[in-house]
């Protein structure tokens, strides 16, 4: 959590006053069948820093494939995804934000492969979607 709570200016700034990250919402929507955890549209963080995860957990086989972002300054960076009508075009996630970086977590669950991409917090929306 010192990690992410360091991505964010507002975390960084704050740090200083306290050493912990403090979560104000957690959204976890779950299904299971045949053996499968699906997460649906999760979200969780603060107004300086939030994330999305959504994928999938197969317990039977040990795999897993979730992909997520991490939003900074995310009481702002949500700010465009909630527009009528276009939103979607800037926040393509359920709860996420105008600038994210993407990353995902893969393979087997006692291992999992941990990917970032960086860069993708250069392209905005919909276009993190397409790249």
């Amino acid at each position: 959590m010192l990690l992410a709570r360091n991505l964010s200016l507002y975390g960084w700034l704050n740090g200083r006053k306290s050493p912990e990250f403090e979560v104000t919402h957690l959204s976890l929507p779950v299904s299971f069948s045949d053996g499968v955890l699906r997460i649906h549209d999760g979200s969780t963080g603060n107004d300086a820093l939030g994330a999305t995860l959504e994928g999938d957990i197969d317990l039977d086989h040990g795999k897993l494939d979730l992909d997520g972002t991490v939003v900074p300054i995310f009481a702002f960076n949500k700010l465009p995804g909630k527009l009528p009508g276009v939103g979607r075009l800037f926040s393509p996630e359920k709860n996420g934000g105008f600038l994210a970086m993407t990353f995902g977590l893969s393979g087997k669950l006692d291992k999992p492969d941990f990917h970032v991409n960086p860069y993708s917090v250069l392209l905005p929306g919909v276009l993190r979607k397409i790249f």
